[in-house]
């Protein structure tokens, strides 16, 4: 007989992306569009196969948007986006991502569109469309594969103090079940460690210790939700040693503690026939 389990034992930080929207435009000289700044901001990405558009920003900036441009920016930048020429055909995707995008943000970047993309694309507009149980799950797989295609397309100048953040989100991060500190981060990225908290924010938008609690949090929670680990296996994967302590930093961030957040996530149902449970009066 063999009987055998697998089971991680630390916890490797996989990045977020989910599409919430994407539409299909093909615009003409009468389409212009404005926008109100929303509670909840999102990623924008804009790839126009022909024609032109022009996207305007709060601060006044301007992108023209013509073949083969793609465009990474946040939505409550945008004021208002219009058909420049006489017309002007692009997909608009609308999604979250815990990737570190600000690098290839509010810049235009020009990259012939393939077969592959261009399948892509209408994959995941068809599937997105088909409103299914996993439909938005098979979606966003499209769109990851389409966002991190892009990515390794832009041909952006990347100096030495980027490429050595990436190596070090990508290598030395990957496992949140080993404690860092920013002298050892600074060290590893040929920094000081005043530079390295710099260069850090500004590339991935939080500080070294705001970035890996949120990855901690995210990795907590999916956790929580989806397995039965004991909550004191799932702080010593995530790196606390101090299972109270975890529980504390879960009710701060989460504003419950980690029992209370694994049952709202796992409510149990009520047994019996559902039938004899429906109240006709």
């Amino acid at each position: 007989m063999i009987d055998l389990m697998s089971k991680p034992t630390a916890v490797n930080y996989t990045p977020h992306i989910a599409l919430s929207a994407q539409w299909k435009v093909e615009a003409d000289p009468a389409y212009k569009v404005v926008r109100a700044p929303q509670s909840e901001d999102f990623q924008i990405a804009v790839r126009t196969l022909s024609g032109q558009g022009q996207i305007r920003l709060r601060d006044q900036s301007d992108y023209l948007l013509e073949q083969n441009s793609l465009l990474l920016i946040s939505r409550n930048q945008i004021a208002r986006y219009f058909c420049s020429g006489n017309t002007w055909k692009f997909h608009w995707f609308e999604f979250q991502s815990s990737l570190p995008l600000a690098p290839y943000q509010n810049q235009l970047h020009t990259m012939e569109i393939s077969a592959e993309e261009f399948r892509n694309i209408n994959d995941c507009f068809a599937i997105l469309g088909l409103n299914t149980a996993y439909s938005s799950l098979r979606a966003s797989s499209i769109f990851a594969v389409l966002l991190t295609y892009w990515l390794d397309r832009i041909h952006s100048p990347q100096n030495a103090d980027q490429s050595r953040l990436e190596s070090l989100i990508g290598n030395t991060l990957q496992d949140l079940s080993v404690q860092h500190t920013v002298r050892e981060l600074a060290r590893l990225s040929q920094m000081s460690e005043r530079s390295f908290r710099d260069k850090f924010s500004r590339y991935t938008g939080f500080s070294p210790k705001q970035y890996l609690e949120k990855r901690k949090l995210d990795s907590a929670l999916d956790l929580l939700a989806t397995t039965h680990l004991p909550i004191k296996e799932i702080a010593g994967m995530l790196g606390f040693a101090d299972p109270y302590y975890f529980s504390r930093f879960i009710a701060r961030q989460a504003g419950l503690s980690p029992e209370a957040f694994r049952r709202k996530a796992n409510p149990v149902q009520p047994s019996g026939d559902p039938a004899a449970r429906i109240d006709v009066t």
